[in-house]
This record gives C-alpha cells, structure tokens and sequence, in this order.
C-alpha cells in the first residue's frame, strides 16, 4: 500500500461503483496512476519540503512489525471465516472490526471472541507520534533539552540555535549521541494500565517497559534509578488514532491520479470537474513550492544543511546566559 488508500477515494472524491468502473476493476491501474502522480507532486515540493518524510506508506498493521515515528497503520484483514484454521498473530477482519489471533485455532470454528484481541475498527488510521519535538534550525536550544530529528532523539550537550545534531563539524560538541526511535513491544491498543509503575529500586534492561506519570516508556539503555521523563535513557511511546498525512496533499493527488486514469480510458473525454480539479492542485503546488510565499504547505520543511557551508575556520557563536 502506498501513500493512498482505498478508503481516501471513496471518502473524498468517488464512490466506490464509479472508482471500480473507471479502471475497469483493475486496481495497478490505480496503482500505476498514483505513483505517476505521487512523482509529479514531489517534483514541485522537493526543494522546499522534506517529501521523504511526507510520502510514507501506508501499510496494514501487523503485530510483528517494528515501529518508528510518524509511521502510519491502516487496521485491515483478510475477512474471517468459520471455515478456516489461523495461526498466532494472524489478523483478520470480522463485522467490520479487525482482530489479532491470541489463541490458535487449528479447528475451523465460528469466531470466538475468546480467541481474538480486538486491534479496533476496520480502516482506522494509527500512527506514531514524535516523542519530542521535531528539531528547528530556528529554536534556541537549551542544555538538556530533548528534539527528535532523523529517526534519532538527541539531547542538547551545550546551548545553541542552528547547529543540526548530524552537523560533520559541530554535531558531536552541540548534541549528545543520539539513540534510534522505534518499538516492537507497545501495540495500538495497549493503555497505560498494561504496565507496571517505573522503580527507582529496579534495574531496567534494553527494551523493558514501564509507566510513570500516565505515559508509556520502553527503556534505551540499561539503568537503575533513572527517571524516564526528560532522560535519553527512556523513549515515551504514543500511539494516536488519527491521519498524519497532509490532508490537502492527500485530496490533491486524488484530483491528479482520478484525472489520469480518466485518460487511459477516453483521452478526449476527460470529465470537466477531473480537469478542473487536477489544474487547481497543480497551481496550489506551484504556489506552494515558493512561487507564492503566501502558501506553505502543512509538511515539514527542510532544514537547512548548515554542516557543510565553509565556517572560514571560525566556530558557532555561543549564546551564553547568566
């Protein structure tokens, strides 16, 4: 699955009936025409935004996966049937909630919710949150503070603004080491009940998981007596049922693919509201690549690359507070 899912068309732009007539009920024609657009989109963005961290995938959840932030899950399963055997952590759909298999079923049965962990409701959208604030070239960045940049949490070593954690000259002075951001332990419908209350007595080892003060924290690195709040010794982990996805982004590239696949099948009668829309999402991303300062697009920036200007042998100026 691709930035795009099914269930985008139908609550955006078609109906089903109409989507599947179209194509001919051949979805890689879908497929086909939203990767053309996909490109198209990133070609008037890519200079100003960071598009890889926009245009994710959308994959179905599995219990088995390892998560990162800004990842997103759509709940989905093949359909359940009495007539089937299932194995551990397969997932299925049943009158439209999916489930995840807790209790082999190696005799076809009718569905036992005994045998189920309800995941939530079919086609809900999960994702991950940053665990701290993205980083910004243009914050003033204190000692100790926490920023979640590239996948990594880096804690600030010495106070300064502008200076990126992953800068070749200055990083390293600037920014402790930083640690990956994933998971593998915490699932969607887990809650803070599911977990004991963190201990100053206890000594935590790497990926054990704990409680304090409603949030819930996977341990790093191994540590005794470290209170996981404000600490790169623990990672809070939050599931958020929602979108991430830009949702102006999303109903354009619909407007742009619908448009297209109404090309392949009659080129010289493409419907006027499929033209109009697909010319109007892409003078929105003109505008928005910076030929109008007035758009920004709801995507992350780029930050700028400020490792790799020549310094002419000086070093950041610091910002000293007393």
């Amino acid at each position: 699955m691709g930035y795009l899912r099914l269930q985008d068309y139908y609550n955006k732009r078609i109906q089903k009936a109409q989507l599947e007539q179209i194509t001919g009920n051949r979805d890689v024609v879908r497929l086909s025409c939203e990767a053309e657009s996909q490109a198209e989109m990133i070609s008037y963005l890519v200079q100003k935004y960071d598009v890889a961290e926009e245009f994710t995938n959308t994959p179905n959840w599995a219990p088995s996966l390892t998560y990162y932030a800004n990842n997103r899950f759509e709940l989905d399963g093949a359909v359940y049937s009495a007539t089937s055997t299932y194995s551990l952590n397969q997932v299925v759909s049943n009158n439209n909630k999916v489930y995840n298999c807790i209790s082999a079923i190696v005799t076809p049965e009718v569905f036992n919710t005994l045998h189920w962990q309800l995941i939530g409701i079919q086609y809900d959208l999960y994702y991950v949150e940053t665990p701290y604030p993205n980083y910004n070239s243009k914050t003033y960045y204190q000692m100790g503070e926490l920023i979640y940049f590239k996948n990594k949490i880096y804690k600030c070593a010495t106070a300064n603004m502008g200076i990126l954690p992953t800068d070749f000259n200055y990083g390293t002075t600037y920014w402790e080491t930083g640690y990956e951001y994933k998971f593998n332990q915490v699932q969607p419908y887990n809650t803070v009940a599911d977990y004991t209350e963190w201990s100053n007595l206890t000594t935590y080892n790497v990926n054990d998981v704990v409680k304090r003060n409603g949030v819930i924290y996977q341990a790093v690195l191994q540590n005794t007596d470290v209170k996981p709040e404000n600490s790169i010794t623990w990672q809070p982990i939050m599931w958020v049922k929602g979108d991430n996805r830009s949702q102006q982004l999303v109903g354009y590239m619909i407007d742009l693919c619908l448009e297209k696949i109404h090309y392949l099948i009659a080129p010289n009668n493409i419907p006027q509201i499929r033209k109009d829309n697909a010319d109007y999402a892409i003078e929105w991303l003109k505008s928005a690549s910076g030929r109008d300062s007035a758009i920004t697009a709801d995507i992350p920036l780029i930050q700028p690359n400020v490792g790799l200007r020549i310094r002419w042998g000086s070093k950041p100026r610091n910002i000293n507070n007393y």
